[in-house]
C-alpha cells in the first residue's frame, strides 16, 4: 500500500502566507476538505489537509487521542507555521485540536472546531438522548461494527441514505474506502479502544492525551469559547 500525502491547497511552500491546517475526523479522510481548502487558499491561505494516524496506512504502533495531538503539532512544524497559523478540526480531528492548543497554547492563533465540543461541555451534554445519538462509540470501539457498515456489499447502495437529505455522503464513504480496509481498520478506532481501556493507548503519547483532556476542559471554563452555526471557536490571537 502507497501511504498517500496530506492534500494542500494553495501555494503549501510560500511561507509569507499564513498556514492553515484541517484535520479530518471519523470515518473520514482529508478529501473531506475538498470544498472548504480551495476557498481558503483564495483568501490567502496555504492549506494543509493532514492523515490522521492509521488512516493512510497500518502500523503495528498504539493510536490514542494523544498520537492525534502529536500529529497535528508536528504538522504545524513539518509547513513551517508562524504566529498566524490557523487549526481547524472535525470531529476527532476536533478533539485533537484541542489537545494540540493546550499543549502549546502559542501554536495557532486561531481555533475552530466542528462536531465535538471542548472536554468542559461534555458533562452538561450527556443526557439520555445523547447518550442514545452517541450509542456508536461503544460500538465502533469493535471492528467488527465498523467493517459491517463500510465494508459490506451493499453498502455503497446505502450510503446516500445514511447522510441528511440535503448532503450526498457516497462520495465521501467511497474515499474512505480507497484507504481504509480491513487491513488497518484497527487503526481507524484505535482511540475509541483507548477511551475505554487505557491498555491501548500510545504509551510516547500520554503527556498530549492528558493534555486534551484537562487543557479543553479548563480553557472551556475561563476561555471565550463561542459556538456559531454548529462550529466551536476561540480566538487565540489577532484577527485571521
Amino acid at each position: 500500500m502507497i501511504k498517500p500525502e496530506p492534500r494542500t491547497f494553495g501555494d503549501i511552500e510560500d511561507t509569507s502566507l499564513p498556514l492553515a491546517v484541517l484535520v479530518h475526523g471519523f470515518p473520514d479522510t482529508p478529501h473531506t476538505w475538498r470544498h472548504l481548502g480551495p476557498e481558503l487558499a483564495e483568501r490567502g491561505y496555504r492549506v494543509v489537509a493532514p492523515w490522521l494516524p492509521g488512516y493512510d496506512a497500518p502500523t503495528n504502533e498504539p493510536i490514542s487521542v494523544g498520537t492525534y495531538v502529536r500529529s497535528v503539532l508536528d504538522a504545524r512544524g513539518t509547513y513551517r507555521a508562524d504566529d498566524r497559523a490557523v487549526l481547524i478540526g472535525h470531529d476527532w480531528g476536533a478533539v485533537a485540536s484541542y489537545g494540540a492548543v493546550a499543549t502549546k497554547p502559542t501554536a495557532f492563533c486561531r481555533l475552530v472546531t466542528l462536531a465535538a465540543p471542548p472536554a468542559g461541555a461534555l458533562a452538561a451534554m450527556f443526557s439520555y438522548r445523547q447518550l442514545k445519538r452517541s450509542f456508536y462509540s461503544g460500538s465502533f470501539s469493535r471492528s467488527g461494527s465498523l467493517r459491517r457498515c463500510c465494508w459490506s456489499p451493499d453498502s455503497g447502495s446505502r450510503c446516500g441514505r445514511t447522510g441528511r437529505r440535503e448532503y450526498d455522503p457516497c462520495e465521501d464513504v467511497l474515499e474512505l474506502r480507497r484507504y481504509v480496509s480491513p487491513d488497518n481498520i484497527a487503526n481507524v478506532i484505535a482511540p475509541y479502544r483507548a477511551s475505554f481501556n487505557p491498555d491501548f493507548a500510545d504509551p510516547a503519547a500520554k503527556a498530549e492525551a492528558a493534555g486534551d483532556i484537562a487543557g479543553s476542559a479548563g480553557t472551556y471554563a475561563v476561555s471565550p469559547w463561542r459556538r456559531r452555526r454548529g462550529a466551536w471557536h476561540r480566538h487565540f490571537g489577532p484577527a485571521v
